[in-house]
């Protein structure tokens, strides 16, 4: 039998099917893995949505509250962490290290308080705080939220469970990592995603269209000296309008 020799078309042709299963195998992989990284998150979100539903059960109906009012006044100890001067609005990034021993492992460096590929010895302040931010909107009363009632840290202080209006509305946790910048020109982030968990204990990916924007001064400038770090309504989902009687998801 004679062996035909292949043609320099056929030979590139060849090659350029080979690259396109190969692109069509990675992209497949790459959907995967986000597919993972994703389910991974939404999992450690519906972790702390049931830790902070146990919290409320023992503390009377509250959320966790353990920051003093104060610019970087409270010392936080948890999960072999001493962490000094923590504002008060600074519990948003902290919780987890007050929460550590009590509610989890004991482990600040644990997988549950970070979303998947985060690197954690890329970043030189954590362990100390977490990428899952909790609403400042929980350690304020409702009135501290709305530009006709705010009056200022006498408003600071701890909310409970059965205020909350709209619980299958209301972000509880935030993943707020990857940051995606809030700019004028959205349109590449009408399709990002937020993943949070609510507090009806469920835990989903919202996109920007979903979400609705909160109050336009964060925990308030003027408040500085008294524990306030947000000036903006930024990070996206902590500063709900009317606080725990209003609602994040459109």
């Amino acid at each position: 039998m004679t062996r035909r020799a292949f043609t320099l078309i056929e030979i590139i042709v060849a090659v350029a099917i080979v690259g396109i299963l190969l692109a069509i195998t990675a992209g497949s992989l790459s959907a995967l893995r986000e597919r993972g990284r994703r389910a991974t998150s939404l999992s450690n979100l519906r972790t702390h949505a049931q830790v902070f539903s146990v919290y409320t059960n023992e503390y009377a109906g509250c959320f966790p509250y353990f920051t003093d009012v104060g610019f970087a006044s409270t010392t936080l100890k948890g999960g072999g962490v001493e962490l000094a001067g923590v504002s008060y609005f600074g519990a948003h990034h902290t919780w987890h290290v007050a929460l550590a021993d009590g509610y989890y492992t004991g482990d600040v460096k644990s997988d549950v308080f970070y979303p998947p590929q985060f690197d954690l010895d890329g970043h030189e302040w954590w362990p100390y705080q977490t990428p899952y931010h909790y609403g400042c909107v929980f350690i304020a009363n409702a009135q501290y939220w709305n530009q006709y009632t705010r009056i200022g840290p006498q408003q600071y202080q701890a909310t409970r469970a059965d205020s909350v209006r709209f619980p299958a509305s209301k972000a509880m946790i935030v993943q707020s990592w990857p940051f995606t910048r809030d700019v004028a020109e959205p349109d590449d982030q009408l399709s990002n995603e937020l993943p949070v968990a609510l507090c009806d204990g469920s835990a989903q990916q919202l996109t920007w269209r979903d979400r609705m924007n909160g109050y336009d001064k964060g925990d308030g400038y003027q408040f500085r000296e008294d524990g306030a770090i947000h000036y903006t309504d930024w990070p996206p989902l902590l500063h709900t309008i009317d606080g725990v009687h209003g609602r994040d998801v459109r």
